[in-house]
Formats: structure tokens, C-alpha cells, sequence
């Protein structure tokens, strides 16, 4: 039996927020990169403490939200003693329209929803396990795996122009078209 491609309704509200990123800005310090914590605790620590590595010049240009995951308890801010982190709770469609960029672990499947919307996802890759990461292999998507890849991806957005490009990861489109070919001509 084959498969047939349909639209994907769980991510139907990325209609609202499609195509939202603006240039961070290199001369001031409000820009906002929303760091998207694990289901597994050890992997956001290590991708906190490669955020916590950076300069402090580097850090300073961003405001620096934590939506870490619902089944993993508040993490421990003295272990991050150069990140000025904000921890937040609000829905993904609430927060990607705030946000400049989005640092995530090879396991989220909340990177495909900010890279959707058009914003530059920068993935950490973990050390001892292979890239599971949904966004590999997609044009536009960042990998690092150390505080210099990092910083480097950081300065990139500063110093070149990343282009979101209308993404088409999903099938979004409100009418459901495909789903009404699926369930009238079948």
C-alpha cells in the first residue's frame, strides 16, 4: 500500500507565524534566542554550558529564553554563572514570533516548528549519539558541535545575510486540499 501526503494538522497554527524572521541586529543587545531544552536533562546542560563558553561580548547581544521541556525539572542557573537566562513556559506559536534565533538539541522536534516559520535553527550536536535531528540534510540548517561552531554561527547571522526561505517541510495549507482529495475521491 502506498502512502499518500496529506497536510499535516498538527502544524496548521505555523499559518500564523510563517515566515517571521528579522536580521538580528548587530548593534544592539535586544536580540532574543530562545534556547529549546530536551527531554533528556544532561543533553540542555551540555548545550547550556557550550552557550555558557561563548564571550560575554558575544552573549551580551541577546536576550536568552530557556523553554526547556515539561518533563524535565528547572535547571540549576548557578551552573551557567555568564548566561542571564529567562526560563518560560508559553506555547511555541506565543514565542516564536519574539524570537531571533533558535538553539536546539538533535532531539526536539520544536527546531522543525522554528525552522518552519523561517527562523534560523542552530542545532548542538551530541558527541555520543548520531544526528537524529529532523532538520538534517535540509538546506538552511546549522550544526555545531563546539563553543567555536557556536560562536561562529552566531556571528554568521550578524555578518551575513540569512535568507528564510518559504519552507516547505509541511503541508500547511488551511483548505486541506489534500486531505479532501484523500477522503472525497477515495
Amino acid at each position: 500500500e502506498a502512502l499518500i501526503d496529506v497536510e499535516a494538522l498538527r502544524y496548521l497554527h505555523l499559518n500564523k507565524i510563517k515566515n517571521i524572521y528579522k536580521s538580528p541586529s548587530v548593534t544592539m543587545a535586544n536580540n532574543k534566542l530562545l534556547v529549546l531544552g530536551d527531554y533528556k536533562p544532561n543533553i540542555t546542560k551540555s548545550l547550556l554550558l557550550l552557550l555558557d563558553q561563548l564571550d560575554k561580548s558575544l552573549l551580551s547581544k541577546y536576550y536568552i529564553f530557556l523553554k526547556n521541556h515539561p518533563a524535565v525539572d528547572p535547571i540549576n542557573k548557578e551552573l551557567y554563572p555568564n548566561l542571564c537566562l529567562q526560563e518560560t513556559n508559553l506555547h511555541l506559536s506565543k514565542l516564536l514570533p519574539t524570537v531571533d534565533v533558535v538553539l536546539s538539541s538533535i532531539n526536539t522536534a520544536a527546531a522543525i516548528e522554528s525552522f518552519a516559520v523561517g527562523l534560523p535553527v542552530i542545532t548542538v550536536l551530541d558527541d555520543n549519539y548520531f544526528n537524529v535531528s529532523s532538520l538534517r540534510g535540509v538546506n538552511g540548517a546549522v550544526f555545531v558541535s563546539t563553543s567555536l561552531e557556536l560562536k561562529n554561527a552566531l556571528e554568521t547571522l550578524f555578518n551575513e545575510s540569512f535568507v528564510p526561505t518559504k519552507n516547505e517541510y509541511f503541508w500547511i495549507d488551511p483548505e486541506l486540499p489534500r486531505w479532501q482529495s484523500l477522503l472525497i475521491d477515495n
